[in-house]
């Protein structure tokens, strides 16, 4: 049976006490990698989901966004494999919005801090990251490296300017993939 990580945000973080040993033992809200999204979704909701999108140099993954039915975010993205049946997760990623980056920053280390007291940590990896289609944009990243994948938390800062250009939102991310996929992100997505 699965361990389980429940990586819950805005004081409703849960972490079990024992060390999960792969990214697989991980979860956010109700979701792990390797779940199939049809165990907690609809194929027609699926299918008429919020939002589809794909990556600009290969249709070999798309995510699916939903922003309604879920509870502990504001937002949810999942990755599957492009023609899989039976959307199998290959990533997951949940959402808050925040209005001010201190407070994002805040709300990050203390989820990184938690994921890294309960978590065995093979690798640790803070950077930054410019948008290149943002002017003043970027995101402040933590990189935590599991066996057989990866937990990044970061904040999205955006300009003003861009902001009121194109309506994103400054927000706080939690997301779990596996390795596969962000080999395939770090080669030939983009």
């Amino acid at each position: 049976m699965k361990k389980l990580l429940g990586i819950i945000v805005l004081g409703l973080m849960l972490i079990t006490p024992s060390q999960a040993d792969d990214i697989l033992d991980l979860q956010i809200e109700r979701f792990s990698i390797g779940d199939s999204l049809l165990d907690h979704f609809s194929e027609s909701t699926l299918e008429k989901n919020e939002r589809k999108d794909n990556y600009p140099k290969s249709d070999k993954y798309y995510d699916i966004s939903i922003v309604k039915q879920v509870t502990e975010y504001d937002g949810m993205k999942f990755t599957v494999k492009t023609g899989d049946k039976k959307y199998i997760l290959v990533s997951i990623e949940g959402r808050l919005h925040f209005e001010e980056t201190s407070k994002c920053k805040k709300k990050k280390k203390k989820i990184v801090n938690e994921i890294s007291s309960s978590l065995a940590i093979n690798k640790r990896n803070d950077y930054e990251f410019e948008y290149p289609q943002y002017i003043k944009s970027k995101a402040i990243i933590t990189r935590l490296s599991v066996n057989g994948g990866a937990i990044r938390v970061w904040c999205d800062d955006y300009s003003k300017e861009v902001i009121e250009q194109t309506g994103l939102i400054k927000s706080l991310a939690v997301e779990i993939s596996i390795d596969s996929f962000l080999k395939w992100l770090n080669e030939e997505a983009y």
